[in-house]
């Protein structure tokens, strides 16, 4: 599954954060404290723990992005640069990935053979993204997503994965249905365009809100195995802290101290 541009049209409605509306403000003295996601920070099994560290310019949107083992190694730092009808996601000096915008739909490519387009509604979500990758004449694969949103939140994905080696064809397709709470995500403030979140960091960071539950049912056909399906539905743990954000979070099954947290700045 993908469990993933104009400038003004990525602020004015592709954002990833709520609208600044005059009208909606009761008291003309009041500033409202913004805050952005600083550090996250995630542990895991066998010392293989990370935290990751993000950047903003002035108009709320990510421009780095750094990730390091503890306790102060370096893994991979991603830069994003913002042009007038595209974006670049910068993996080092010499490999980036060029996001380019006409009308309402994105086209990239992901290596040589890999082309990515993702198809936007009138409010800049993204709605449709389709992916094809081609290793010769007889060995591609295509993968389809839609998505659904409400509130500002991604409530359903559906999708099909076709792969097909020698004239022989393996698929999958899948739905998978959120429901959220009602508070704050860690990229509530954010303004960089929530299609570009969903593709870079996924379904978790996309939203206004924040998953609690994922219903989940899929079904596999292929040539080694034969055809078969199951369903899950899997549970998050939240935290919150006293400004409303996102503190920890987990899976709910998981009994373990691992988990993720999550720390903010002011920009007030």
């Amino acid at each position: 599954m993908t469990v993933a541009l104009c400038v003004a049209l990525m602020l004015a409605s592709a954002s990833c954060g709520k609208h600044y509306d005059e009208n909606d403000i009761g008291d003309e003295n009041e500033i409202e404290d913004v805050k952005l996601l600083e550090r996250f920070n995630r542990s895991g099994y066998h010392n293989n723990s990370t935290y990751t560290l993000y950047e903003y310019d002035a108009q709320r949107r990510i421009t780095k992005r750094s990730v390091y083992y503890y306790p102060e190694i370096l893994y991979y730092a991603q830069t994003i640069t913002y042009n007038a009808n595209e974006i670049v996601l910068g993996f080092d000096s010499e490999t980036s990935i060029t996001f380019t915008q006409n009308g309402n739909k994105i086209s990239f490519f992901e290596g040589e053979n890999k082309s990515i387009e993702i198809e936007l509604n009138a409010q800049g979500l993204p709605v449709k993204q389709t992916s094809i990758q081609v290793w010769g004449s007889g060995y591609w694969e295509m993968q389809t997503s839609t998505f659904a949103w409400e509130n500002g939140n991604l409530i359903q994905e559906d999708w099909e994965n076709y792969r097909e080696e020698d004239g022989i064809e393996d698929y999958s397709i899948g739905t998978v249905n959120y429901i959220y709470d009602a508070m704050k995500s860690p990229f509530y403030y954010c303004t960089t365009p929530k299609w570009f979140l969903l593709y870079w960091l996924g379904v978790d960071r996309c939203s206004v809100n924040n998953i609690e539950t994922a219903n989940i049912s899929q079904i596999y056909s292929f040539k080694d195995w034969g055809r078969f399906s199951n369903a899950n539905v899997q549970r998050r743990a939240n935290t919150y802290n006293n400004d409303g954000f996102l503190a920890t979070q987990k899976d709910a099954a998981d009994t373990s101290i691992h988990g993720q947290s999550f720390l903010y700045k002011s920009i007030k």
